[in-house]
């Protein structure tokens, strides 16, 4: 007989819902669902409108070149940078020809020639006054409307015609064109890569508290819907009825994924450890998409749940584990481990090999192995849980008390609920520490910010522009400093490159050379930090002439001390600060380096925050699940509190249950995430891993099993002091 009215149905959906404390653990999990994949759709729309704001604002002050000479410009632009502490600082040249031309963007009115604008972020870091120093006086604040981002280092530089070397400058007519760029921008990552590498990790995450947020009391769940089927009721019906029944759960996930949503939208956000700010003025006018993508991912969820609820009516029962299940488990533990004992070799070819093949090929092999040592861990963790059950079981025979009998006895029989906590606990812990680890590695070059560290007071670099002359004979040079000009002559020719330097006489006497030395033969008392760089980068042993180096090469000027101090960099910025806009770049060796490789820094931090948001939403639906399994067994310990059975042999009882498999899990993690992080490891730590990441990572996991523990022993006692005699005990556990 079929269902015809639909007030059966609904009558029956409150059947399709579990009893007891499950009940409010799988609503939990479902609106965490709900929520997660609402926002991991309105995160699309709105990562493709961050993008979109913050392109168009860094074009905006980029101006646009003027294409015909019959259109006279309204200005020159020109670009550049600059490094306070090893922070990179963003710098626009402008020269305004048009006396009627808009001032740039963030400025309400042009400042006049010899005149900077700074962005707040800048204004704040530039405590030793370098900037105003050697740039000029600051006029104005650029409005923080104009930024890429609140907290970006931007610097504009106004000079007049005659201040500037006009052939370094672009004529442009208008604001916001398609010209160089500089500044925060450069960090950003292409909006498709960005896409490809981030929503899958909270996606996954989400789908997975889906899965498990249904299996949650199928138990009640399924008889509800085996009633349903019987009586005739369609599949759409089942559908109908389990959504109903889990209807306040979807509707709170919809509503706090729609709310965060419209609270982007009209306030703007803040993401944690990526120090990123996503401005309410970028979202504004795509509202409507971000808040219907919302709503469609909250509606997907639904469905998610919907699907695996009905395919899992059909409850499971634990059975013995037989011969194939025996070698299923042994073979998957086997396999984990020759393939931990695979990462050795490659571990050790990282550390002594250099070939530029090679380190792909170390990275590929890492990766493929490290997943697929995730896969078999559960394998392992089993093996070695039967293993150590059969020892605990021989011990607590024969000096344990009630609850661990009772807690060993349960954990026998209902292995496998333990098994799936230590796994998702081991793999958690080994997928946080990679991530750290490879945020680490591709993040911040630690090779060149340790360079930049270690010669920060010892040794400066300046690059003058094309066609200027050498810096090393500057007049107003502070006493105490040397500087010798290293080029490449040959570029233009096609002749041998030749690495060639120059310096004065004056020069070559203080060092005690002569024409034709090299600067590892001076008697002058160099500081040995400088030198030794010098000659680490191939520059020592270059003869050192007194001609001057060819007009329009690129000359790069070390300058160093000879009387044992330290470099004071905002007076040498100054003493060789040009007239001639745009001004010589003056830097710590290292500082450069570390322009690009923030590119890769940017990604890492997202990869980071997105891969832990799901590495947590997964250990929460699997710890969620887990708690609701353990709960059930309150069935079974509840008959236990007639003959005097307290809450602390109930908290036994549920330790016994839970935590053997966590500790296995987390010593496996710990020897999973050496062995996985050592190819990979960041360069900061030179050959050594980082203890610090993979024993903190599994403390807090440990940390979190142990509160996990704590929270189900204290449902399990509340549950097992409400029963009552007559109350049905189950034959065994559903899991």
């Amino acid at each position: 007989m079929a269902v015809t009215y639909p007030h059966k149905a609904a009558v029956l959906a409150r059947l399709v819902r579990p009893r007891g404390p499950v009940r409010w653990i799988r609503a939990f999990v479902i609106a965490l669902a709900v929520l997660t994949i609402g926002s991991v759709a309105a995160s699309a729309v709105i990562a493709s409108a961050v993008y979109d704001g913050r392109m168009d604002r860094a074009l905006a002050r980029s101006g646009q070149m003027t294409e015909s000479e019959a259109v006279p410009p309204m200005a020159l632009l020109a670009t550049g940078w600059e490094f306070i502490d090893h922070q990179y600082i963003g710098v626009y040249y402008y020269v305004r020809v048009d006396p009627g031309a808009p001032p740039p963007p963030g400025l309400t009115e042009w400042p006049d020639p010899g005149q900077i604008a700074v962005s707040a972020a800048l204004k704040d870091l530039d405590e030793g006054g370098l900037i105003a120093a050697r740039y000029g006086p600051i006029a104005a604040v650029i409005d923080r409307a104009a930024l890429v981002s609140p907290g970006e280092r931007l610097l504009y530089v106004f000079r007049s015609a005659e201040q500037v070397d006009e052939s370094s400058f672009v004529p442009i007519s208008a604001w916001h064109g398609g010209g160089s760029v500089v500044g925060e921008i450069l960090y950003q990552q292409p909006l498709t890569t960005f896409l490809a590498a981030m929503v899958p990790f909270p996606l996954i995450g989400g789908v997975v508290l889906a899965v498990g947020g249904a299996r949650l009391g199928d138990r009640d769940v399924g008889g509800a819907l085996r009633v349903l089927e019987r009586i005739g009721a369609s599949p759409w019906q089942r559908a109908r009825a389990i959504l109903a029944g889990n209807a306040w759960a979807l509707l709170a996930g919809a509503t706090a994924a729609v709310a965060l949503a419209a609270w982007a939208v009209t306030s703007g956000l803040h993401l944690p450890m990526v120090g990123f700010e996503i401005l309410a003025s970028d979202l504004r006018p795509h509202a409507g998409a971000v808040v219907a993508a919302a709503a469609v991912g909250c509606m997907v969820a639904a469905c998610a749940v919907a699907l695996a609820s009905a395919r899992r009516h059909q409850p499971t029962r634990v059975r013995k584990a037989g011969r194939a299940r025996q070698r299923s488990r042994f073979g998957s533990a086997a396999l984990c481990v020759t393939m931990l004992g695979a990462l050795i070799p490659i571990a050790l070819l990282s550390v002594r090999t250099d070939l530029d093949w090679a380190q792909p090929v170390i990275l590929f092999a890492t990766v493929a192995i490290t997943v697929g040592i995730l896969v078999t861990l559960p394998g392992l963790i089993d093996a070695i849980l039967g293993l150590a059950v059969r020892g605990l079981s021989a011990w607590v025979r024969r000096r344990g008390g009630a609850g661990q009998l009772i807690g060993v006895r349960q954990l026998e029989r209902h292995r496998s609920a333990s098994v799936r906590v230590g796994s998702v606990v081991a793999a958690g812990t080994v997928i946080v520490v990679l991530l750290s680890s490879v945020a680490m590695s591709f993040g911040v070059d630690r090779d060149a910010a340790a360079t930049a560290a270690a010669l920060d007071g010892h040794l400066v670099a300046a690059t003058a522009r094309d066609g200027r002359s050498s810096l090393h004979a500057l007049d107003n040079l502070p006493s105490g400093f040397v500087a010798v000009d290293f080029w490449l002559d040959g570029l233009d020719s096609d002749t041998e490159i030749v690495q060639r330097a120059t310096t004065s006489d004056e020069v070559l006497e203080r060092l005690g050379l002569t024409a034709g030395s090299t600067i590892d033969q001076a008697r002058a008392d160099i500081d040995p930090v400088a030198l030794d760089y010098l000659v680490s980068v191939g520059l020592g042993a270059t003869p050192i002439e007194t001609e001057s180096a060819p007009a329009g090469g690129s000359l790069e000027t070390y300058f160093f001390r000879i009387d044992g101090g330290l470099i004071d960099r905002v007076e040498l910025a100054v003493a060789v600060t040009d007239e001639i806009a745009p001004l010589p770049v003056v830097e710590t060796p290292g500082d450069s380096w570390l322009v690009g490789s923030m590119v890769a820094y940017d990604q890492a931090r997202w990869l980071s925050f997105f891969g832990l948001v799901g590495v947590l939403l997964v250990l929460v639906g699997a710890f969620a699940n887990t708690t609701a399994e353990i709960i059930r067994s309150a069935d079974e310990i509840a008959p236990l509190t007639t003959v005097g059975i307290d809450r602390s042999a109930i908290t036994t009882i549920i330790g016994v249950r839970l935590m053997p498999a966590v500790v296995i899990g987390l010593v496996l993690a710990v020897a999973a995430s050496a062995v996985t992080a050592y190819p990979i490891r960041p360069s900061v730590y030179g050959y050594e891993l980082p203890w610090a990441v993979i024993l903190g990572t599994a403390a807090f996991a440990g940390l979190a099993s142990l509160a996990v523990w704590w929270v189900v022993a204290a449902i399990v006692s509340t549950a097992a002091r409400t029963w009552l005699p007559g109350q049905s005990v189950p034959d065994d556990l559903t899991i």
